[in-house]
């Protein structure tokens, strides 16, 4: 197998940037959601499975320190530094896991509200970082509690855990239920792996059972499956949702719901943390070995249930 695609998402819920090369850090890739859009009226962070229109925003690299936005509907542009002054102090809580963000500029957040047609703030990581919660950090970090920190791992303004990795064997299957070509960028992964012209092929959801991988001579874990939500039926043209009929999350509920701690969401792509010391460079078309598979599919979850003292 090997990396037949690398995606960025600067500002989480907008369109990725696909790019050749990286570096891979315990944090993820570089710029990978270290921006994010809230509700001004509740800080509440802005998801493209709610905000549907959020789609219609591209990203581009324009120099190697800038973000270009593009509006897609009217061409309008909006340039953001990749790293920008650091400014008022903005809380941001994303499933319970919390960190201090910084407002970016007024300019950024007129661009923003002006065409979703309600005001919002436009939020820089800086060099914070939020706690990985629940059971997704691999050992030896672990889970200690109800708002508990992993000593070691941390995420951007990512859900749940610093990468997502997708098959191109899998995304086949659910274009094939669709009766149309699927949109890999619908499901927002970091690494595509696809077989090389002289490997076994890959087995559509095989990756459920993917513990370790190593990829350009890196480690990466696997610990958790990614439970899709209708953010995957989104039309990135109109900004809407796909026909009823051609839903990748309506094609997946029959059999892809195969998560215990995920009961009622379908299974696509798994999340992966980084294993070594620095950075360490990623590319296209890297060879990916799969270094442990799992017997059986891990069950994810969250956050603890407060009644029964264990994952729901």
């Amino acid at each position: 197998m090997h990396v037949s695609a690398l995606y960025i998402h600067p500002i989480k819920s907008l369109l990725p940037i696909s790019i050749q090369t990286t570096t891979l850090t315990p944090l993820g890739f570089p710029h990978d959601r270290t921006f994010i859009l809230l509700r001004a009226s509740t800080n509440e962070p802005l998801q493209v499975g709610n905000v549907s229109q959020l789609c219609l925003f591209s990203l581009s690299l324009s120099s190697p320190d800038t973000i270009t936005v593009t509006f897609t509907p009217t061409g309008t542009i909006l340039d953001i530094p990749l790293t920008p002054p650091l400014g008022e102090e903005v809380p941001v809580e994303i499933y319970l896991s919390a960190c201090t963000g910084y407002r970016v500029s007024s300019d950024a957040d007129t661009f923003f509200s002006t065409h979703l047609g309600f005001d919002t703030t436009l939020v820089f990581l800086g060099a914070s970082s939020r706690p990985v919660l629940g059971n997704v950090a691999p050992p030896p970090a672990s889970w200690l509690g109800f708002g508990k920190k992993s000593a070691e791992s941390k995420i951007t303004f990512a859900d749940t855990a610093p990468l997502l990795v997708a098959s191109q064997a899998s995304l086949s299957e659910v274009s094939s239920r669709c009766g149309a070509e699927v949109d890999m960028r619908k499901f927002r992964p970091n690494i595509v792996v696809a077989p090389s012209a002289d490997s076994e092929e890959l087995e559509a959801f095989e990756e459920d059972f993917w513990g370790e991988m190593e990829v350009g001579g890196t480690k990466v874990v696997l610990t958790a499956n990614c439970g899709r939500c209708r953010s995957v039926n989104v039309d990135f043209e109109t900004g809407g949702h796909v026909e009823n009929d051609r839903q990748p999350l309506k094609k997946m509920m029959k059999d892809r719901c195969v998560d215990t701690g995920l009961k009622f969401s379908p299974v696509f792509g798994r999340y992966g943390f980084a294993v070594g010391e620095g950075e360490m460079v990623l590319s296209v078309g890297d060879e990916v070995t799969i270094t442990k598979r799992n017997e059986e599919r891990t069950e994810f979850c969250r956050f603890p249930s407060w009644r029964m003292g264990k994952c729901g």
